[in-house]
């Protein structure tokens, strides 16, 4: 494998190292002995040594702001690293699947109480129906599913902060604000295109990744108002010792008990917005039903009012975020994110903030004579400060625009090398193709081909950290599964692949090379009879199928050699 390689100094041969030889090497092309400390880790020495899947790879330290763990856990197939955090419905872990070795957030559901037992199937229900939600910037749902009874999600774990966490840390200006809403505006404009709704838009679900994009988590984990009511929430006090926190995000409509829309959620990232802006959430209140009275009574006060920075067009787009009405707001995340990219680039916005002319116009009547001046100062000083916010930011659309058109062209350029069999600038172009933001169908294809480049270049592990990326995006394509099974027979991880193989037969039953492989995994882990069964299903559909009929003697021999060794074991 790659990662075993050395270089010798001397003649620039490559060849592999060998435990039972140590770090004491001889050069095979030119007889050079040299020490090979300087080209591994000691992890990798330590892993050469133990020999494939004999163990897994060290336990992760937790990071910043986590709990850690006082023994090492494992929850079904996913080994507990540390506590991320926990609230009224789940306990959030860091935690690694242990097949892949990928790291992911597992939310365990706990139904402690009447309420979140009463929440959690309607919940789960609509987390399974986030997952198919692919889009660089929501954290990708891979497993819904249940462990002795206990319910689980397992999603994306994004290194990065909460919003919340970031604005207490960071003091953003105007355009960076702006910048942060607009994306993640796109984002939520292309799950209301796919039909979902995230219900609880909220700085804590929103997490500022380690390049500074927003990435948006928890779709479908939304509770009702009368979830809160249930729960015997009534203050601040009894919401935290509950580990609830109090909905000030929420539209009125939520507020009243009415279930989420598109409108709902452009409201809460409104009001994240103005947090941004003005330091501070719309409406505050440290008692529920008080929380609940001023949503529907209150006209928050004008972001700008709080933070003169605030140019009057982006104040316009707040207002109408947070109108009382849904109908009076935008009607989705790609209104919302269009009114925001006319903003960033300069032009007029469609927003308009009902009542501020007449208010507005009552004031200056009884300062018109003295503050005429100070109108126009502000009203220069506003649209001055509109514009430079447009140029950074059409600044930045516009290196975002090149970035994605260079992707495009590695993406063709990899597909054409992969088709020559040219894997290794197959694989190189690939990688930066994703790494560039391509989406669709283009990122299926990029991401299948990119692990079959690896393979064919002998790069077990990273080929195998590379179909685990496919399938958790694409679960329903058997070959994603197929190959990463190859893959993991060849390191001799007969159990994992057998799981691979039988999720590949799944999907395809019919496929007889298929039926070949799971066959041979179950050999390897000397379950004969099961062998034995997926064997000859392969050998009877290569007789029946022209595709297989070539395989069919090779696979007949190897039936033949399972059948001898349950007769052996059975005289």
């Amino acid at each position: 494998m790659p990662q075993d390689l050395v270089i010798c100094p001397k003649c620039g041969e490559r060849f592999e190292l060998e435990a039972e030889r140590g770090l004491v090497v001889t050069c095979p092309g030119c007889a050079a002995v040299f020490n090979a400390a300087a080209f591994v880790s000691p992890l990798t020495w330590e892993r050469i040594q133990r020999g494939p899947g004999d163990a897994p790879e060290p336990r992760p330290e937790p990071a910043a702001g986590e709990t850690a763990l006082a023994e090492a856990e494992t929850f079904s197939h996913y080994e507990l690293i540390s506590e991320i955090g926990r609230n009224d419905l789940a306990v959030v872990y860091r935690a690694r699947e242990v097949d892949s070795n990928q790291i992911v957030a597992l939310k365990v559901l706990l139904a402690d109480s009447e309420a979140v037992a009463k929440a959690i199937p309607a919940i789960l229900e609509r987390v399974r129906a986030a997952a198919s939600l692919q889009h660089e910037n929501i954290a990708q749902i891979y497993e819904v599913g249940e462990h002795e009874g206990t319910p689980f999600v397992a999603s994306e774990f994004v290194e990065g902060r909460p919003l919340d966490k970031f604005l207490a840390e960071q003091r953003l200006s105007v355009s960076e604000v702006v910048c942060l809403a607009a994306t993640a505006a796109r984002a939520l404009a292309y799950a209301h295109s796919e039909g979902h709704i995230h219900g609880n838009m909220s700085p804590e679900n929103i997490i500022i990744d380690s390049f500074g994009n927003p990435r948006l988590t928890d779709f479908g984990m939304a509770r009702s108002i009368l979830y809160a009511r249930d729960l015997g929430v009534s203050d601040l006090v009894s919401a935290e010792s509950r580990g609830y926190r109090l909905p000030v995000y929420i539209p009125p409509e939520q507020a009243n008990g009415v279930v989420a829309t598109t409108q709902s959620d452009v409201y809460s990232l409104g009001a994240v917005l103005y947090e941004m802006l003005a330091g501070r959430p719309p409406v505050q209140a440290d008692h529920l039903l008080r929380l609940l009275i001023r949503i529907n009574r209150d006209t928050p006060r004008p972001a700008r009012m709080l933070n003169p920075r605030v140019p009057t067009p982006l104040d316009q787009i707040v207002g109408k975020c947070l109108a009382k009405e849904p109908e009076d707001r935008y009607v989705d995340g790609r209104e919302l994110s269009r009114d925001l990219e006319a903003f960033m680039s300069g032009r007029p916005v469609s927003a308009r903030m009902p009542g501020t002319g007449s208010r507005a116009g009552r004031w200056l009547r009884r300062r018109k004579g003295a503050l005429a001046g100070l109108v126009v100062a502000a009203a220069l000083a506003g649209w001055a400060g509109h514009l430079v916010a447009g140029s950074v930011s059409e600044a930045i659309a516009r290196r975002r625009q090149a970035s994605l058109s260079a992707a495009k062209k590695r993406f063709a350029e990899g597909i054409a090398a992969f088709d020559k069999k040219t894997y290794a600038k197959a694989a190189e172009d690939l990688a930066a193709a994703l790494a560039g933001g391509i989406s669709g169908k283009d990122r299926m294809m990029a991401s299948y081909r990119l692990a079959r480049s690896y393979r064919e270049l002998g790069r077990a592990e990273k080929a195998e950290k590379a179909f685990t990326d496919f399938v958790n995006r694409y679960p329903e394509h058997p070959e994603g599964w197929h190959f990463r099974g190859l893959v993991r027979y060849s390191l001799k991880r007969y159990d994992a692949s057998v799981r691979d193989f039988e999720k590949a037969v799944e999907l395809e039953p019919e496929n007889g090379n298929l039926r070949y492989c799971l066959g041979m995994s179950y050999w390897r882990i000397k379950n004969y009879p099961r062998a034995e069964i997926e064997l000859a299903r392969a050998v009877a559909m290569a007789r029946d199928k022209p595709e297989w009929g070539h395989h069919s003697e090779a696979w007949g021999k190897h039936l033949e050699s399972v059948r001898s060794i349950i007769r052996s074991a059975g005289g």
